[in-house]
């Protein structure tokens, strides 16, 4: 049988008869009421203006089957749903359960809180827990920002939204590409959970873990994070702390700056960078790398400080400064390097190490040409020497001593100023004699094995030879001639090891050490 029943008369049945319990789903208002037990059991239907109660949720919509035992709604056409004032849901159809209180929202999908929206075609409201979940696809903006993904939760209590697969975040700033984020609305605040990919401008950030503000463009970025910036140049770092604005990065553990173009890098585990001014620095195990060859150059200091200008960067270490390559190591208390010409400048106590020479001075510059070291040029106070057994060294001093490097071959070396030079001849591994000599200028010329093949003085010299029997240290030690072999880096893991301070003042200023025993 089918009956007919204005919603007024329903509504006074209701008042007069009985209340509604909270947990009961509350029909307040339609144009007509219909049902058909032949045809759905225990189901209403209901047209024109209908709205339901239920607690503090309304319901609207333009027609709706109703199951009152089942305390369930089906709802189509103009469906809206509003929760408290604040959460609106509008959608083409509804299916609604009152005893498990979820919303089922169909097609053409839109989600209002406040100033966020979220559209979607497929879309679940758990009234009891307070989440939205959606599927098949969404997006949300909020005040700027625009989420899109496949699956998502947002949680209107809190302001939370959880985004799974192909998430997309983009606003006129930056784009977010991620699998799995947590983002704030009142925050604006995203959470990166997952390996993440922001670009903006010509910069790209990555990380597994951490967050970022999307309206200042500050993070903090963790787990396998770096910064790429614009020539070539990369920043990696444990943790990095980004911020946009003052084109600040601060980088802990693990931290290195390479630069692709200019085939260099600075590593160490405390960094700080300033992407506006090209410049920055690294300490704790400071490391500066030079592999524009096979025989990568490992320098360290206690600090290292870099920048760009243009095209060039700079380089300066200070402190403690040791650096091995294969065929070139060397220590200072400061050094300076740039790109643009690839010289060394080492300053305070310098010493270097090529094969079997040692090489000391008041300023050192070494340049390098083609991927390799091409000369060096000591400046005051200069002196080089090479051990020919425990006892005995070959020696050159003078006020300028240029070295001259082909292969990694030390094979002439140029003394200009008070030249001095003790050389130990042999013919066929037999000692001939020693060889100390004197001039203004002096030329010597080196074979492979760096072993003396000629010896050119001028304008004026004095020399004497003498013979295997005597060697006398007076006779065949020159002034201020010291062996910091103790002192050479043996490899590139050796350069961290901070030789003893004591022993290297003592070796560096003897003549200060013996007044202080007096």
């Amino acid at each position: 049988m089918k009956r007919l029943l204005s919603c007024s008369c329903l509504f006074f049945f209701l008042f007069i008869f009985g209340t509604v319990e909270a947990s009961t789903v509350f029909l307040e208002s339609c144009e007509t009421l219909s049902f058909d037990q032949n045809v759905r059991t225990d189901c209403q239907f209901l047209r024109g203006k209908v709205r339901f109660r239920h607690g503090n949720l309304l319901l609207y919509c333009d027609s709706a089957f109703f199951y009152e035992k089942k305390n369930s709604i089906d709802a189509y056409g103009n469906v809206k749903i509003v929760q408290a004032d604040s959460l609106t849901i509008y959608g083409s159809h509804l299916f609604y359960n009152g005893n498990t209180e979820v919303a089922q929202m169909r097609k053409n999908v839109r989600m209002v809180n406040r100033k966020m929206t979220l559209t979607t075609n497929f879309l679940d409201y758990d009234k009891k827990n307070n989440v939205v979940h959606y599927y098949n696809s969404g997006k949300m903006v909020d005040k700027g920002d625009v989420l899109t993904s496949i699956e998502g939760n947002y949680y209107p209590k809190t302001k939370i939204s959880t985004f799974q697969k192909r998430v997309v975040l983009t606003n006129e700033k930056f784009t977010l590409k991620t699998d799995s984020l947590i983002y704030n609305s009142s925050t604006s605040y995203a959470q990166i959970v997952g390996p993440s990919t922001i670009i903006s401008d010509s910069t790209t950030i990555y990380a597994e873990s951490g967050w970022y503000n999307t309206k200042k463009e500050t993070g903090k970025l963790t787990k396998k994070s770096y910064i790429k910036q614009p020539r070539g140049k990369k920043i990696v770092g444990d943790t990095i702390y980004y911020d946009k604005a003052r084109g600040i990065a601060e980088a802990f553990s693990h931290v290195l700056l390479t630069d692709s173009v200019q085939q260099i890098s600075v590593g160490g585990n405390y960094g700080k960078f300033n992407k506006k001014r090209e410049k920055g620095f690294i300490t704790r195990h400071a490391t500066f790398y030079e592999h524009s060859s096979k025989d990568t150059l490992f320098l360290t200091a206690d600090t290292i400080f870099y920048r760009t200008d243009s095209t060039i960067s700079h380089i300066n270490a200070c402190h403690n400064v040791q650096f091995w390559q294969k065929d070139f190591q060397g220590l200072c208390d400061s050094l300076a390097y740039n790109t643009k010409d690839s010289i060394l400048n080492m300053y305070n106590s310098p010493i270097i190490w090529s094969d079997k020479n040692q090489i000391t001075g008041k300023t050192i510059q070494v340049f390098s040409k083609n991927r390799g070291v091409e000369k060096f040029i000591v400046e005051d106070m200069g002196f080089m020497l090479s051990k020919e057994d425990t006892a005995t060294y070959n020696q050159i001093s003078g006020k300028m001593i240029t070295g001259y490097v082909k292969n990694n071959h030390l094979y002439k070396i140029d003394v200009v100023g008070n030249a001095q030079s003790i050389y130990y001849i042999k013919d066929n591994l037999k000692e001939v004699g020693t060889n100390k000599a004197e001039s203004g200028f002096l030329t010597i010329y080196l074979n492979k094995k760096n072993k003396v093949e000629k010896i050119v003085m001028y304008p004026q010299s004095s020399g004497t030879m003498l013979p295997p029997t005597k060697k006398d240290k007076n006779l065949v030690t020159l002034k201020n001639m010291i062996d910091y072999e103790d002192l050479r880096p043996k490899d590139k893991e050796d350069i961290y090891i901070k030789k003893s301070k004591i022993a290297f003042d003592k070796k560096l200023n003897p003549q200060k050490k013996k007044r202080k025993e007096k």
